[in-house]
């Protein structure tokens, strides 16, 4: 991973971990959107409470 070589319309998906399970976690009860689609700078971002997160970021042609 390069942080200059950002990639735009990739799908972000946040997961919160759940005893032995990871989740997508409902970003609605949080007026936020799960998953986002990449701006042409790469950017994603979430605000979310204490807890145990996971981030998958995937697009077609590259590596989750």
């Amino acid at each position: 991973a390069v942080p200059s070589n950002r990639i735009e319309g990739a799908t972000a998906t946040i997961y919160y971990k759940n005893g032995n399970s990871a989740v997508v976690w409902d970003a609605q009860e949080y007026n936020q959107v799960n998953p986002q689609i990449t701006d042409e700078t790469g950017f994603y971002a979430w605000d979310v409470p204490y807890g145990t997160w996971q981030v998958v970021v995937a697009k077609e042609g590259y590596y989750d």
